[in-house]
């Protein structure tokens, strides 16, 4: 994995303090590029000279963005953002980013996401957008505010003993906090212990002390929360973070179910501000 600065060398010379190619072999390439035009890049790997690999990392390198092998165990092998940038889901993310960027962040922080079922992908969204937020520039926390059936430990393979549980039961700090150190940018609260009330934790003053902590100190706060066909814990969460992206899965949600979902987080004081069709 690469993180770095923007720098100004050219990626030759990148590529020789990386020790992948020695001067005379950035020279050899640098005499192809002039007789075949086609980029530094493409005629190292012409010439046998730099893999594909070596040459992403390098791409990954000078345009600050974190570069993940496909084979990387960093991450679940679902978290295309992070280990498959040009996957066609990837991109959809990617706009999903710029839609709420323009629509809702450009003047709020935080954004609560849940499904209108259980077993949609909702979950996989919030750490792949996450993950999007980060690559961007922006300071972002992930929140597991599933407190039923969490899975963002698991998606980003953290340990689970400390999380948002802990913090509302005021049993510990904020170290429940894990910064990703492999991926700038990118912090992850995990649910931490299950406990056997989570509509009364969120519904305590510590979550809106909480939010409002959050909102403070990051660019980007994503909140996942449970479906809300059999919870009510997701409208609490709207009732404070206001902005709303619900997640649904093509042929099978119900139309039904949306409009009892709008109603619903009208009634708690939130806003939708995006839909999401899961085709998987």
């Amino acid at each position: 994995m690469i993180t770095s600065n923007i720098k100004n060398e050219s990626i030759g010379e990148i590529l020789v303090q990386a020790g992948k190619l020695t001067p005379d072999e950035v020279a050899k390439v640098s005499e192809e590029q002039n007789n075949s035009g086609m980029r530094f890049g493409d005629c190292a790997i012409k010439l046998g000279l730099l893999t594909k690999v070596d040459l992403d990392r390098v791409l990954s390198e000078q345009f600050e963005f974190s570069y993940f092998e496909k084979t990387s165990d960093k991450f679940d092998k679902r978290v295309l953002a992070a280990l498959e940038p040009e996957h066609p889901y990837s991109e959809k993310i990617r706009l999903l980013r710029v839609q709420l960027t323009l629509r809702w962040l450009n003047e709020n922080t935080s954004i609560a996401i849940f499904g209108d079922d259980t077993g949609i992908g909702s979950s996989l969204n919030c750490a792949n957008l996450a993950i999007s937020f980060a690559q961007f520039g922006k300071k972002t926390l992930l929140v597991d505010a599933n407190m039923r059936k969490p899975s963002q430990h698991n998606f980003f393979k953290l340990p689970n003993s400390v999380g948002l549980s802990q913090l509302l039961a005021g049993r510990t700090d904020d170290n429940a906090i894990q910064n990703l150190s492999h991926l700038t940018n990118l912090s992850i609260l995990t649910s931490g212990a299950l406990p056997p009330n989570p509509v009364e934790l969120l519904g305590r003053s510590k979550m809106k002390n909480l939010v409002e902590q959050l909102e403070s100190s990051y660019d980007v706060v994503i909140y996942d929360c449970p479906s809300v066909k059999e919870h009510s814990d997701g409208y609490i969460l709207t009732s404070l973070i206001k902005g709303v992206v619900i997640t649904s899965k093509k042929n099978l949600s119900k139309v039904s179910n949306f409009k009892q979902i709008v109603e619903k987080v009208d009634l708690s004081g939130g806003k939708i501000i995006g839909a999401v069709i899961n085709e998987f």
